[in-house]
C-alpha cells in the first residue's frame, strides 16, 4: 500500500512539474506577444473613438455645417452600433479565433476612421459614426476574453489592468497628437482635422496587420505542449487517481453553474453601462454653450452625487449580507460541535 501511494505521489509530482513548465511557457508568450499587441490595438481603438474632439478644435463642425447637438447624436449612434453587434461579434470570435477576427476588426474600423476625411455634411457624419460603432463592437470584451484564455484566474486581474492602460494611453496621447496634426492644416490640400482622421486611421490599419501577422494562436501552442506532456513519465496516471477525482464533480458543477449566473448578471450591468454612455452624450447641448454649459454641469454634479449614494447603499447591502453569512457560519459550526 505504501509503495502504491509513493508511486502515485511521484507520478503526480512529475506531472505537476511538466504542467508548471507548460504554463510558464504559455505565460511568457502571452506577456511578450498577446498582451502588448492587444494593448496597442486598444490605444488605437481609443484614438479612433475620441479623435473627433481634436477635430472639432480644428474647425471640423463648421466645415461640415453641424452643431454640438449633431456631434452628440453622432456619438450616441456610435454607442448604439456597439450595443447592436457586440454579442454577434463575440460569437464570431469564438468560431474563427482571435488572430483573424480581432485583426480584421481593427483593420475595418481603421479604414472607416481614415475615411472620415471625406465627410462633407450632417448625414455623412451620422452614417460614418454609426458604421464606426458597428465595426468596433465587441473589441473590448473580445480582447478580455482572449486574455482569459492565456492566463489563470490569479494572473488575469493584473493583465486586464495593464490592458486598460491602452485606453488611458490613447486618451492621453490623442489630444497631443491631434494638436500636432492640426499644424498640418492646408498641407496636401487637406484641413487639419482631415489629417487627424487620416494619420490615426492609417496607424490603426498598420496595427491590424501587426495583429494578423504576429498574434499567436493558443491552440497551436497547446498542441505542442500536449505532445511534450504525453511523452513525459506522468502521462500514464493510475486509475485510482482518476476515479478518486470523481467525487468532486458535484461541487465542480455547482460552482460552474453559479459562475454562469454571475456572468449573466454582469452582462446586464455592462449593457446598462453602455446605455448610460448613450444617454450621457446628450448632457451638453448646443443651446447651453453660450454660458459654459451650466445645465450640463448641474446634471453631471447630480449624477456624481447619485452615484455616490448608490455606492453607499451597495456598501450597506454588502455589510448586512456579510454579517448574515458570518452568523450563519457560526451557527453551522455550533451545530456540528
Amino acid at each position: 500500500m505504501d509503495v502504491e501511494s509513493e508511486a502515485v505521489r511521484s507520478n503526480s509530482s512529475i506531472f505537476s512539474v511538466h504542467k508548471t513548465q507548460a504554463n510558464t511557457r504559455l505565460r511568457k508568450i502571452a506577456d511578450f506577444r498577446v498582451l502588448p499587441l492587444l494593448l496597442i490595438a486598444f490605444a488605437s481603438y481609443q484614438l479612433d473613438r475620441t479623435n473627433v474632439s481634436s477635430a472639432l478644435t480644428g474647425g471640423f463642425a463648421s466645415s461640415i455645417s453641424v452643431d454640438q447637438n449633431t456631434i452628440n447624436i453622432g456619438n450616441q449612434l456610435m454607442f448604439l452600433g456597439v450595443i447592436v453587434l457586440e454579442i454577434p461579434s463575440n460569437v464570431i470570435l469564438h468560431r474563427v479565433g482571435p488572430r483573424f477576427w480581432i485583426g480584421e476588426q481593427v483593420f475595418v474600423f481603421g479604414v472607416i476612421a481614415a475615411m472620415q476625411i471625406f465627410i462633407r455634411d450632417r448625414t455623412g457624419f451620422l452614417v460614418t459614426r454609426t458604421i464606426l460603432g458597428l465595426a468596433e463592437a465587441g473589441f473590448i470584451p473580445g480582447a478580455m476574453f482572449t486574455l482569459s484564455q492565456w492566463y489563470s484566474t490569479e494572473e488575469i486581474t493584473r493583465r486586464i489592468a495593464i490592458f486598460f492602460f491602452g485606453m488611458f494611453g490613447g486618451t492621453a496621447v490623442g489630444p497631443l497628437l491631434g494638436a500636432g496634426l492640426l499644424k498640418l492644416d492646408g498641407k496636401g490640400g487637406l484641413a487639419g482635422w482631415q489629417w487627424i482622421f487620416l494619420v490615426e486611421g492609417v496607424w490603426t490599419i498598420v496595427v491590424s496587420f501587426m495583429l494578423i501577422t504576429f498574434f499567436p494562436e493558443r491552440s497551436k501552442y497547446e498542441q505542442s505542449l500536449e505532445d511534450e506532456t504525453k511523452k513525459s513519465p506522468a502521462s500514464k496516471i493510475p486509475a485510482k487517481v482518476i476515479f478518486g477525482t470523481l467525487s468532486n464533480n458535484v461541487y465542480v458543477f455547482i460552482f460552474k453553474f453559479l459562475d454562469v449566473l454571475v456572468t449573466q448578471t454582469n452582462k446586464i450591468v455592462v449593457m446598462c453601462a453602455t446605455a448610460g454612455l448613450m444617454a450621457g452624450t446628450q448632457i451638453f447641448r448646443q443651446e447651453d454653450s453660450d454660458e459654459l454649459y451650466p445645465n450640463g454641469l448641474l446634471i453631471m454634479i447630480g449624477l456624481v452625487i447619485l452615484g455616490l449614494l448608490l455606492t453607499g447603499l451597495q456598501e450597506i447591502i454588502y455589510y448586512v449580507q456579510n454579517r448574515k453569512a458570518e452568523r450563519h457560519g457560526s451557527q453551522t459550526a455550533l451545530n456540528i460541535l
